[in-house]
């Protein structure tokens, strides 16, 4: 399994600027503690990969095979990230929960780390909040899973792109990307 280089992410934060004072819920955002909570979940959690190609039915599946999870946030100040285990064992999670559990599930059903990314930003209609969503590329069409959205749909296009979703971070096994 790889991991991500720390060193890397510390030196493109501080050079482009990208996380540097983020102000996220009226508190600093700490600029590493996303990647150390990935790393710590990617090593502590071993990601089964499929020999398969993964498809839009392999999304469907996932989103009915997680029809139960519920919503539920972190408490107040503290960002904690699950791995896929406790998400399944509490049955709820919030947005980068969900997310990371769908991620694994894909990894299973044989998306590849460069055809999906867990995708950070803020919600600026809902007071810039922290979000995040679970982005794919299949056959050069992007569809998004997004935790807001239990319901068991998948979105065709870049909505993440638009107004209603700023950018921070893109992420997955192989590294990140800032914006």
């Amino acid at each position: 399994m790889k991991k991500l280089l720390i060193s890397t992410a510390i030196a493109l934060t501080f050079s482009t600027g990208a996380f540097a004072g983020n102000l996220v819920g009226g508190s600093k955002m700490n600029n590493l503690e996303p990647f150390l909570q990935w790393n710590k979940i990617i090593e502590d959690n071993e990601i089964k990969v499929s020999n398969k190609q993964g498809t839009i039915d392999n999304l469907l599946d996932i989103l009915e095979k997680t029809s139960y999870l519920k919503y539920c946030a972190d408490k107040e100040g503290k960002d904690e990230w699950q791995s896929p285990k406790e998400t399944k064992k509490r049955k709820c999670g919030d947005c980068e929960d969900i997310a990371i559990l769908w991620y694994y599930m894909a990894r299973e059903r044989g998306f590849k780390p460069e055809e999906m990314n867990l995708v950070a930003g803020f919600l600026p209609e809902q007071g810039n909040t922290y979000h995040m969503i679970l982005a794919f590329n299949i056959g050069g069409f992007e569809f998004v899973l997004d935790p807001l959205y239990l319901d068991g749909n998948i979105k065709l296009g870049s909505s993440y792109n638009e107004k209603n979703f700023l950018v921070m971070y893109k992420i997955n096994e192989n590294g990140w990307s800032a914006y």
